[in-house]
């Protein structure tokens, strides 16, 4: 999977801020629609410390613009993708 530099550290830098922001979004949560989902996806990734993992294993492209990302991290990457993406619309 290729991924655009920029985005790529604007994912992984977000991403250290994920339990920190999963702490306060249930802290603040007053609608429970796909809590429980929610909840074990970002339990996944902080116990896993997916952030961590992806930024070992992805090399950079050959002329350095992309980031390459390892298949069995593609799926890591999307949640982490989505949650960082998801606690940056939701400020809180």
């Amino acid at each position: 999977m290729k991924v655009d530099k920029l985005h790529y550290r604007k994912v992984i830098n977000s991403a250290k801020h994920l339990e920190y922001n999963a702490i306060r979004y249930f802290q603040s949560l007053s609608d429970q629609s796909n809590l429980e989902t929610i909840n074990e996806e970002l339990d996944y990734l902080i116990k896993n410390d997916v952030y961590h993992k992806i930024a070992r294993t992805s090399r950079k492209s050959f002329l350095g613009d992309n980031i390459l990302i390892r298949k069995n991290c593609e799926h890591d990457f999307n949640l982490l993708e989505k949650y960082t993406a998801f606690f940056n619309q939701n400020e809180i």
